[in-house]
Order: C-alpha cells, then sequence, then structure tokens
C-alpha cells in the first residue's frame, strides 16, 4: 500500500479583476484625497501585481523590495495656474502627513516617495511620484496572495503523485481566520475527490499551510 503526500496552500481570497477610467469608479478606490486644484484623471486596478518599494536598511542605505498583491495607480492633474502649482516637496509631504496621522510611515523619499501604512488590519505599501508640474501618480499595493485558477485534473494528480510522491495544490481558499472553505475552492476539491475515488488504496497526508496576516502563535 503507497503512502504519499498531498499539500495544500489556503489562500484569502481576492477581489475579481477590474479596470476603471470613469472617475466616480476611481474615487471610490481612493485611499487618500486628492490635493487642491487636482483633478483625478485615470485610474487602474490589478486583482493581482507585483512592484518595486523603496525603503532604508539600519545604515541608511536605499533598498528596494518587490510587493505583491492589489494593484491600483491613479493619476491626478492640476488645474490652477502654472505658476501655482505645488512643489514635489508639498505633494510627498502631505502624503507623509496623512499616513503618519493612521499609523504608518514614510519608508524612502527621493525622486519618488514611499510609505507604509495598515488600513482595516491590512498592509499596503505606496509610492507617491511626481515631475514638478503639479501632476503626480499614486501606486498602492495591498497585500493579498494570488488566486490560483488554474486546476490540476485527476490525471495530473495522479500522474504528480507517481513521479514525485506529492502534490501541492493552490486553490483551497479560505476568509482569514475562518475554517469555512469558500465555494471557489469547489473545482480543486473535486479534482482531488476525484483521484481520490480511483486510488482507493492510497493512503495520504493532508497538510496545509496559513496565510501570512497574524503572528506564528496566533496562526498555529
Amino acid at each position: 500500500m503507497k503512502f504519499q503526500i498531498i499539500s495544500c496552500l489556503f489562500l484569502i481570497s481576492l477581489t475579481e479583476i477590474s479596470f476603471a477610467q470613469n472617475s466616480t469608479k476611481c474615487q471610490e478606490r481612493e485611499l487618500f484625497s486628492s490635493l487642491p486644484n487636482h483633478e483625478l484623471t485615470t485610474c487602474e486596478f490589478r486583482e493581482f501585481d507585483t512592484f518595486s518599494i523603496y525603503s532604508q536598511d539600519p545604515s541608511g542605505n536605499r533598498i528596494s523590495e518587490s510587493k505583491e498583491g492589489e494593484k491600483s495607480v491613479t493619476n491626478y492633474r492640476w488645474m490652477g495656474e502654472w505658476d501655482s502649482r505645488p512643489s514635489q516637496a508639498l505633494i510627498y509631504r502631505n502624503y507623509q502627513n496623512a499616513v503618519e496621522k493612521i499609523g504608518g510611515k514614510l519608508l524612502y523619499s527621493g525622486s519618488a516617495a514611499y510609505f507604509y501604512f495598515e488600513k482595516s488590519g491590512e498592509k499596503h505599501w505606496m509610492e507617491v511620484n511626481t515631475d514638478g508640474s503639479g501632476y503626480y501618480q499614486v501606486t498602492v499595493i495591498r497585500e493579498e496572495p494570488m488566486n490560483q485558477y488554474v486546476t490540476l485534473t485527476a490525471k495530473d494528480i495522479q500522474k504528480q503523485m507517481t513521479e514525485e510522491g506529492q502534490v501541492a495544490f493552490y486553490g483551497i481558499q479560505f476568509d482569514t481566520d475562518q475554517a469555512i472553505i469558500k465555494p471557489e475552492s469547489q473545482e480543486t476539491l473535486q479534482e482531488m475527490a476525484n483521484y481520490l475515488k480511483s486510488s482507493p488504496t492510497t493512503k495520504v497526508y493532508l497538510v496545509g499551510h496559513t496565510d501570512n496576516t497574524g503572528s506564528p502563535e496566533h496562526n498555529l
């Protein structure tokens, strides 16, 4: 009788992918208000993407880290007189004050400013970028794991179990701190069941992992 392992990665659900250019839709997704005399011109949302965020190490050196999750990009246009346009420092300092007011912090400031903050228990990284023309762009990554949409079939599972003795699944989803399997996990669970039914004498270990929200003690 074979003894094999099946492992599953439990993920938090994400919102569906959406794109928006309508200003009302854009405003619904803003985390902070815009500066005076600025118009929100365009925005883009990605269910999952990566983005490089700069910060400083203890020695003051600039370091870059790639963050991933739900990504939003909003662009703002200066509507006032050219000579009255805000400076880069004014734009960055306004966002810094707003971030620090909710307990966040400035990570790095140079040609762009980078911030970290938490809102509703979720981690956010933000870049504010301007070229001095009064126009500016805000990019935000809200930390979330990726939804796995491609599912292994029972035949694929059988092949991997035979060749490697284990299979990792990425489509079993739960909300944070909940033990109820989400409906979108059904397809993956069905294929797992199909494999088990086709191999009734195979013994398996089912191994799960938490997400990275909360302390190790809490997740345990």
